[in-house]
Formats: C-alpha cells, structure tokens, sequence
C-alpha cells in the first residue's frame, strides 16, 4: 500500500469519526470497549494478561524496539520498575501525579533503593520541566494501548506533562490491560466519548517504540527527539482503579 493510500483511508475514517453526531459517539465508544473486552477475554476472564490482545500488542511493541513486562500484582510491578533502575544506575526519576503511580507506592520503593522520585505536580512549572531535563527515568501511566502497532495512547493534562514521556532517556509506561484496543477503529470513537464527558485534553501522545530519526542519508539514529528506551510493564492486578 502506498503512503498516499495510506494516508487517504486513516484522514477518511477520521471524517467518518467526526461526522457522527454525539449519540452515535457514546453508542459507538461503548460498543467498541464492549468488542475490545470480549476480544481480550478467554474462558478465566481474570487472566487478561494471556490474551490475544496483549499478546498481540506484546510482538508489536517488541517489533518496533519497545520492552514488554508482565506484573501480577503491584509488588511485581515495582521489582520491574527497581530491576530498570538498576540497571541504568538511575538516581533521578519523574513521574506523573496520578492515581496508579501513588498505589503502586513507586516513591517509596524507589527511595528504599536510593533513587530520588520526584511527583510531577509537585513544582510549579517550568521546575517540572527542568526535573524532567536531568532525570534519569519517566514514569507514566497509559490512557490506551493499540495492539495492532504497539502503540501506546497518553493524555496531557495536570499532573500528566509530555515531558515526562519525551525528556527522559528511559521511558517506562505502566499499562493495564483493559487499556488494550485492537486497532484506530477501537480508538476513535472512545477518543469521541471521552471529549463529551471531559475526559479529552488539549494534546494526545502517540508513541510507537522509542525515539527514532532518519537524517537525509537515511542514517537511523534512536533516541534523539525522544527516549531511548520504551518500556510498558503491564499490571495484570494494579491495587485499585485509577489513572
């Protein structure tokens, strides 16, 4: 497929996505996590983490550089967290001000081994921004996950700054699995209903592996306008709903 062609059917869809009205969004944004949920169960629906769409978004993301970790409960996640610390000799980290990160008590697990966590939301910017230029890892959480690229799907906002994601030679993005949707289709209509109940803020991230540029002699380079590194620890028991 050429790219024109490619870029003909994703700008159609993406019409076809604004021109519903927003009854149709909401019926069409439910469907979709319905037929995403369905999809990504099997006969223990408590085992998300074996399904075909993390598995799927598993081999993409790997495909595209990206590192993929399964945690069953919080206190594995946090040993996957303190293990890539470790081993980039981390003493600074940034993460976002949310809900998921203060459950898994990343700060104080962290600090037990000598790293310096900092809470984004707990300077005024630009500190923020400057933390996130000399830290070390960026810890986020994930708003959707699309298994057909291994892309991960993030949200700015308060407490949730893009340079956390995009400063930070070490990304680390913590996914839960009913994040997962198969593909754009999925996508957009949640993307629609979260705009009609607030939920959509002035800027979407999408990222597909770690960062990477091509000069005019198609030289590949990683990690220059981004991480070097990508890594989606998916917690198949995070201790409570949340960001």
């Amino acid at each position: 497929m050429s790219s024109s062609s490619a870029r003909d059917i994703i700008l159609e869809r993406i019409r076809k996505a604004l021109t519903r009205d927003p009854g149709q969004h909401v019926a069409a944004a439910n469907h979709s996590r319905d037929e995403a949920r369905k999809f990504a169960s099997n006969a223990d629906p408590q085992r998300a983490d074996t399904t075909a769409l993390s598995d799927q978004f598993e081999a993409e993301l790997a495909a595209v550089g990206g590192l993929f970790y399964r945690a069953s409960n919080a206190a594995a996640a946090c040993d996957c967290v303190l293990r890539i610390a470790a081993a980039h000799n981390a003493q600074k980290v940034i993460g976002w001000d949310v809900r998921l990160i203060e459950e898994l008590d990343l700060a104080a697990r962290l600090g037990t081994a000598g790293v310096d966590f900092f809470p984004e939301n707990a300077y005024a910017l630009p500190a923020d921004f400057q933390v996130a230029t000399v830290a070390d890892i960026g810890i986020t959480s994930v708003d959707y996950a699309l298994a057909d690229t291994g892309t991960l799907v993030l949200r700015s906002g308060a407490g949730r700054a893009r340079s956390v994601s995009l400063l930070p030679p070490v990304h680390i993005a913590l996914l839960k699995p009913d994040q997962i949707v198969p593909g754009l289709d999925q996508l957009f209509p949640m993307l629609a209903r979260d705009q009609l109940v607030g939920r959509l803020d002035s800027a979407l991230t999408f990222i597909t592996g770690p960062s990477r540029t091509a000069d005019i002699e198609l030289t590949l380079v990683v990690g220059v306008h981004g991480p070097q590194e990508l890594h989606v620890i998916l917690l198949d028991a995070p201790a409570e709903k949340g960001d």
